[in-house]
């Protein structure tokens, strides 16, 4: 609904005064109930969720006439209880509701009073299961992955269900005792079945570029395979496995061929946050691996097509920058021919999409909606 009503009531289009009163009334509730529903929780947020929360208040009263019920009065009490204890996803009632469910199905066999010592001896249980599977580094035998895959889709990983935001976790992948660089690593979660590929030139000499940076700044550890060198420097290879998907705290990245839904990312450069929160969907994804000294370093990489964004005079026109907490824009439907190479951790998180031509800008755009909960 935010996308089309935007779209339909935002713009300078024949929306009446009524219609956009009502958006500008619907987006109050929408931020307050994003901005109070986030993993994370600041002074500035609590005092915004405050703002729009009053302001729907407000607009219920003035365009509807509604009569306020004392859900809405406890609304304006949500401030507080944020600034004093953070976060609602560490507190609200789903969990309680979750385990009042798991109780009732209880076999108590009629001793109710050792239901308590019952109920969590089964908890810890799992809760030390989950442990031991996460933290044991497991041979990469087929047995081995196919029970840690079978554990994952029994479990669904339940401690990241419900904030399906994507962290920025390290992602090392440890091969050998020996340290490896600092940052290197693969994803943490599950992958697909690849394919083994030769990288392309142009390909592989940004990956040269970026591994090499990482992991010493003056001077260039790997030669390349493609430029005769006469000095004792290793090759960094050539060749990649690339997978249609992979799994990042519980959140599946795809190529968009594979699953174009999947494939709308929001990230920002390997090069630093210079550019700011960029858009762009997965064209390939593939994982490299090289020695580092006697470590063995897998990594897995992202090749992402970036939108393009508006120039300024049609920045002035999007009608979704006008409600900046909505956190959702306009890009042109168009990518720059030279793609970005990133790693996981540096995407934020997903998006949802829309594409269609705006009246006031009459080129093809794409809506951008943040899917971040961080």
């Amino acid at each position: 609904m935010v996308v089309t009503l935007i779209r339909i009531w935002g713009g300078t289009a024949a929306a009446s005064d009524e219609e956009k009163q009502a958006l500008e009334n619907f987006l109050h509730l929408v931020a307050a109930v994003d901005l109070a529903t986030r993993g994370t929780m600041s002074v500035e947020r609590a005092h915004l969720f405050d703002h729009h929360m009053l302001a729907y208040l407000r607009g219920l009263r003035s365009l509807y006439g509604v009569d306020l019920v004392p859900n809405h009065h406890l609304s304006l009490h949500l401030r507080d209880c944020l600034l004093l204890f953070g976060p609602t996803i560490a507190w609200w009632a789903f969990p309680f509701e979750r385990y009042n469910g798991l109780l009732q199905r209880f076999n108590t066999n009629n001793r109710p009073a050792d239901m308590p010592k019952t109920f969590m001896r089964y908890f810890y249980v799992g809760a030390k299961l989950r442990w031991m599977i996460e933290a044991e580094d497991w041979p990469d035998d087929d047995e081995f992955q196919e029970m840690v895959e079978a554990f994952h889709e029994a479990f669904q990983e339940a401690a990241l269900r419900g904030n399906h935001t994507l962290s920025g976790v390290s992602f090392a992948h440890k091969l050998t005792d020996e340290a490896l660089p600092e940052g290197s690593g693969k994803s943490n979660g599950r992958r697909s079945p690849g394919q083994d590929k030769e990288l392309d030139d142009s390909l592989y000499d940004l990956l040269l570029h970026i591994v090499n940076s990482r992991i010493s700044l003056a001077s260039s550890y790997y030669a390349s395979c493609h430029v005769p060198s006469d000095d004792d420097r290793p090759l960094l290879p050539s060749s990649a496995t690339f997978l249609p998907y992979i799994t990042h705290a519980g959140v599946t990245i795809s190529t968009r061929e594979h699953g174009p839904n999947d494939s709308f990312v929001l990230f920002r450069r390997a090069s630093g946050d210079e550019d700011g929160i960029l858009a762009g969907q997965i064209d390939q994804i593939f994982e490299h691996t090289h020695t580092v000294g006697e470590s063995t370093v897998v990594e897995t990489y992202l090749i992402v097509n970036e939108y393009k964004r508006l120039s300024p005079h049609h920045q002035g026109l999007d009608p979704y920058r006008r409600f900046p907490d909505i956190n959702a824009w306009l890009c042109y439907n168009q990518t720059h021919t030279s793609a970005a190479l990133i790693r996981p951790e540096n995407i934020i998180s997903h998006f949802a999409s829309f594409v269609y031509t705006p009246d006031d800008i009459k080129q093809e755009c794409i809506v951008v909606k943040s899917l971040d909960r961080s």
